[in-house]
């Protein structure tokens, strides 16, 4: 979901039964949540991402009829945006200002990330990409206003494999592969977001298990990483309380190097197990603090 005043927000997903879907958009005019027609044509659409900024307005991303899209909503409809002819799909944008937008993603024949920039008059494909990006694992992008930006995702050997975060860093030029660290004692962790405030502060969180590695265990302890512009820093979230099983943090957003939300899904263990919850916590610009969610 992505904003831009307390009147305007949109949240992107997918919609669909027998083994069909389509992307699904809904819109936020102040009072109420209403279905918009999603660009592209009805059936196999994928939308990833849902991005608004006041210099470029609000944009959906991702795939129509195996092509890369990225659609601007005019307030009563999509208007397409001039982008390369791209067999792909669009994963994750971030913008700077009304003509400095890059965005990630990856081709399909052959499958190999891409990358793209917003010049202001229309969408080119940069020459470098974050090597990462790929059908199977989510990836996000963040950029401060600087114009320096950070991908985060995870790599595995396979869907079953173990995985572990990685990240790149668009310095204005290029793309270049950063040393990543993964949690300590983690036999598998990723990264879920990313929020750049500036070139010294872009924190990420992510999840991590311990002990024999199940890829639907669902036992997810939260973990974040600073990025200061030179080296990641480790930032410990709080462990969950006895009772709860802390599930993905998924949601990220930072308005200052003092202020970050993190929220996602969250479980009850015991007599309520798997019962669905939601999960948050602040950073307040020294430690992340978990934050009561009726």
């Amino acid at each position: 979901m992505a904003c831009l005043g307390p009147s305007s927000c949109l949240a992107e997903g997918i919609e669909g039964e027998n083994g069909g879907y389509a992307g699904l958009v809904v819109h936020w005019d102040g009072s109420r949540w209403t279905d918009v027609a999603a660009p592209g044509t009805p059936s196999g659409d994928v939308l990833d991402d849902v991005y608004c900024h006041p210099g470029v307005g609000c944009l959906v991303l991702g795939s129509a009829g195996g092509m890369v899209i990225i659609d601007r909503w005019t307030g009563s409809g999509w208007t397409a945006q001039p982008v390369p002819s791209l067999r792909g799909q669009a994963a994750g944008m971030s913008c700077t200002s009304s003509s400095d937008c890059v965005a990630v993603g990856f081709l399909l024949s052959p499958q190999r990330p891409i990358s793209l920039q917003w010049n202001g008059r229309r969408w080119v494909q940069l020459a470098t990409a974050p090597s990462f990006i790929n059908p199977y694992v989510p990836a996000t992008i963040s950029c401060d206003p600087q114009g320096t930006c950070l991908s985060v995702s995870s790599a595995a050997k396979t869907d079953e494999s173990p995985s572990h975060p990685v990240s790149a860093l668009w310095d204005g030029h290029k793309w270049s592969a950063l040393p990543t660290p993964a949690q300590v004692g983690a036999t598998s962790s990723t990264f879920s977001m990313v929020s750049c405030v500036s070139r010294t502060f872009c924190m990420t969180i992510g999840a991590y298990v311990t002990g024999p590695y199940a890829p639907q265990n669902g036992q997810y302890l939260p973990y974040g990483l600073l990025w200061d512009g030179g080296h990641w820093r480790s930032l410990p979230m709080t462990a969950p309380p006895v009772g709860k099983a802390m599930g993905w943090l998924s949601g990220l957003a930072c308005s200052s190097s003092s202020f970050c939300m993190a929220i996602g899904p969250g479980t009850t263990i015991g007599p309520m197990q798997n019962h669905p919850g939601t999960q948050a916590q602040i950073w307040d610009g020294n430690t992340w603090v978990p934050l009561l969610v009726t």
